[in-house]
């Protein structure tokens, strides 16, 4: 049977203050910020939280953030690298059973794995992910683990990712897409 948790009820506990690092970090491959949110919250908190930090740059440029996506391995290493620690990604199995979306930014709703097979990038750990159905959640984890990547249930707590994309108002090129929060609670209730 599979094991369906409103993730609202359980969520409460997202109302903390945002603990991040002084500034974000440039990472010049992809042109974008990073930061690390060292909040306890769970998944889904994380994808709204993740949507409300911005910061001006020297030029003048407003960036605005949302949970993170990786698609590639150089960017994978750099928040390992920099960051270091266990914490969420914008992954998500969502909308069909085994088929891993980006859940917010400019691939949201791109397949990055689906089924088994590699559609864009992915850094598994062993195993991952296990089929679990309450397992729908991507995590990264930390260093000591070499930044692989698992599915979790989307209760659980860690701290989370964000990435800056120019605020498509500064009239910067670059885009920020919806997340699919509307979709997610559709999904429970």
């Amino acid at each position: 049977m599979q094991r369906v948790t409103p993730w609202a009820l359980l969520c409460v506990a997202a109302c903390v203050p945002a603990v991040s690092t002084a500034t974000p970090i440039f990472f010049p491959t992809s042109d974008r910020y990073y930061d690390y949110d060292q909040s306890p919250v769970c998944w889904p908190a994380a994808l709204d939280m993740a949507r409300f930090p911005s910061f001006v740059d020297s030029s003048g440029v407003t960036w605005v953030g949302h949970l993170a996506t990786v698609t590639s391995s150089e960017e994978d290493d750099f928040l390992t690298t920099t960051f270091g620690q266990d914490g969420w990604l914008a992954g998500a199995d969502l909308d069909r059973d085994g088929a891993w979306t980006w859940e917010a930014g400019d691939e949201v709703g791109q397949v990055f794995w689906d089924n088994g097979k590699t559609v864009i990038y992915v850094n598994w750990c062993p195993g991952a992910p296990s089929g679990d159905p309450a397992a729908i959640c991507l995590l990264k984890l930390g260093s000591q683990e070499n930044g692989e990547w698992d599915a979790v249930d989307a209760v659980d707590v860690h701290g989370f990712y964000v990435e800056y994309v120019p605020d498509p108002a500064s009239g910067v090129e670059g885009t920020i897409e919806a997340t699919s929060w509307g979709a997610i609670k559709n999904l429970f209730w």
